[in-house]
């Protein structure tokens, strides 16, 4: 979706993962979250404030997305409430993530932030499993966007993680280990 069109449409994420980028008049960018399979975006515009894009949403991985125009979704929805709920809920989970990540920004190392990440990306993504793991792909650069630091730096936290037996790094991929109660 472009950051400038004009929002006509509801999308459902049948298949797949995608991530929701916005960029500051700079042009630096940052991950806000990802929609993965039965979530929905593209919800702003069905409030009659701001008709134009907000974020843009890009394909993490192969997808199929499922578009809905505004006022179709509209009548739908009227007659079967648990679309407005599913939907809500959906918004509300949003907008609780990014809180919790304002927070944690001000607050956390970025050694802190990026493994907390990671520990939520495996509890809420469909992930494959290693046999001592989830097993996360995604790139250092989409780390950087979400953690709010360079590639490099996420590149460099990803060693120190390893070396402090919290990852462990496998390629394009990062297995982040399971925790060993004493």
């Amino acid at each position: 979706m472009s950051e400038t069109s004009d929002s006509r449409s509801l999308f459902w994420l049948a298949n797949g993962q995608a991530a929701i980028r916005l960029s500051n008049w700079r042009g630096h960018e940052v991950i806000l979250g990802y929609v993965d399979t039965g979530g929905f975006f593209g919800e702003m515009g069905l409030f009659p404030n701001d008709a134009s894009r907000f974020a843009t949403v890009v394909a993490t991985r192969e997808c199929l997305a499922l578009e809905i125009g505004y006022d179709r979704f509209r009548r739908i929805a009227n007659a079967n409430d648990s679309l407005w709920l599913a939907l809500i809920a959906q918004v509300s989970y949003r907008l609780r993530d990014a809180n919790r990540r304002l927070v944690d920004t001000g607050l956390l190392r970025v050694q802190e932030r990026l493994l907390a990440i990671l520990h939520q990306l495996a509890a809420t993504n469909p992930v494959e499993r290693a046999a001592d793991g989830p097993m996360l792909k995604i790139t250092r650069q989409e780390l950087g966007h979400l953690v709010g630091c360079t590639r490099e730096v996420a590149g460099r936290t990803l060693k120190q993680l390893e070396e402090n037996g919290a990852v462990r790094l496998d390629g394009h991929s990062i297995i982040v280990l399971d925790r060993q109660d004493p």
